[in-house]
């Protein structure tokens, strides 16, 4: 059959259709227009909706890469069911966070718990490496203040073991060691070894708190007993020789050093004094002196002394107009008591006669031996 076939097209419900399985229907932010003639003529629309998508100034400036949407505007003619149809469609772009806030609130939390996370770890590991220094300071610290202890301890013990030598050997000495206080007027006793004791005869008990003007007995008027009390008074060191006295009363010459110590602040203390005892030096130097004066054998004066006394005698007679008396005694057939007797009885009769001399004669006499000789 040949014939004509005719439709008739509800352009509304049609294009509703359409757009109802995209959901665009009824969106007043999607406009469309559609013509039923091959342009945009007013007098064909068919279909209408929305209104002209106004484009803001937003979108000029913002990246692409934020617009979600943005669908190029269409006008298009096509042919359909014999007839020449226009449409005209366009839609405004989508903003990518609009549609995918939550992601970005995601993403922005985990970016901000990352940053957070790696500000933490890193402030962990400065911590720890501050922590690591500061072990290591303070263990070097401790290290250098155990060295510094450690020598210490053994400068102490070195000290220690130099005192007590010290002491050792101060108690140990020969001769007396003394410690008195410089506190005026007295310079009492602190301190005396055992040597003190045994040449003085006094206990420490006794001379500790009391003046060593103790050993000078009632012989005060000394030369080297003032020089010592100039030194304690001038605070300076000192040497003097001069006669003490031991507990029991009996004399020994006594050779005293004393010295000044100075405290940490430089102020004189204490004195240290020490004693010797030249008592037997003393007696060689007299008996050497005595021999050096005397006959060995008659203890009378030699021949040096019987001249250096008669020259003083002449000069003091001169002087006050006295006479001066010279005897000479020798004895006859002496040689003959030698050979005879032998030499002891002839030492004897020179003792005996120089023992009748010395009776006869005054204090100021001399009487003197002229040498090896039977002469006097």
């Amino acid at each position: 059959m040949i014939g004509y076939t005719s439709a008739a097209v509800w352009a509304d419900a049609f294009v509703n259709s359409v757009l109802a399985k995209d959901g665009a229907q009824a969106r007043d932010d999607f406009y469309l227009r559609v013509y039923a003639s091959g342009r945009s003529e007013e007098a064909s629309l068919v279909y209408r909706q929305g209104n002209p998508v106004a484009r803001s100034e937003l979108f000029n400036w913002l990246p692409s890469w934020l617009l979600y949407d943005a669908p190029q505007d269409m006008s298009q003619s096509f042919e359909l069911a014999g007839k020449s149809w226009f449409v005209d469609a366009s839609a405004p772009p989508s903003i990518f966070t609009k549609k995918n806030a939550g992601s970005i609130l995601v993403l922005i939390l985990g970016s901000l718990l990352s940053f957070i996370g790696a500000a933490y770890l890193h402030f962990l590991s400065t911590r720890s490496k501050r922590i690591e220094q500061l072990v290591d300071a303070r263990t070097q610290q401790v290290r250098l203040a155990t060295q510094m202890m450690k020598e210490d301890i053994v400068a102490r013990k070195r000290a220690e073991d130099a005192l007590q030598l010290r002491e050792r050997a101060i108690e140990s000495s020969a001769h007396a060691i003394i410690i008195s206080s410089a506190k005026l007027p007295d310079h009492l006793v602190e301190y005396v070894n055992p040597a003190f004791e045994r040449i003085t005869g006094y206990t420490s008990s006794e001379i500790i708190g009391r003046n060593l003007e103790l050993l000078h007995g009632d012989d005060h008027e000394q030369l080297g007993l003032e020089e010592i009390r100039a030194a304690l008074r001038e605070q300076r060191s000192a040497n003097a020789v001069f006669r003490s006295y031991r507990k029991d009363g009996t004399m020994f010459w006594n050779d005293l050093y004393v010295a000044p110590v100075k405290d940490s602040s430089g102020r004189v203390s204490h004195f240290v004094t020490a004693l010797y005892d030249i008592t037997e030096m003393k007696s060689y130097e007299a008996e050497l002196e005595h021999q050096a004066q005397h006959d060995t054998l008659t203890g009378l004066a030699n021949r040096n002394v019987l001249s250096d006394r008669l020259s003083q005698a002449i000069v003091y007679g001169e002087l006050y107009g006295h006479r001066v008396w010279v005897v000479f005694v020798d004895l006859d057939r002496f040689k003959f008591v030698n050979d005879t007797l032998g030499h002891n009885a002839g030492d004897q009769l020179l003792k005996e006669v120089a023992l009748r001399l010395k009776a006869f004669a005054r204090e100021a006499d001399t009487i003197a031996r002229l040498g090896v000789t039977n002469s006097f």
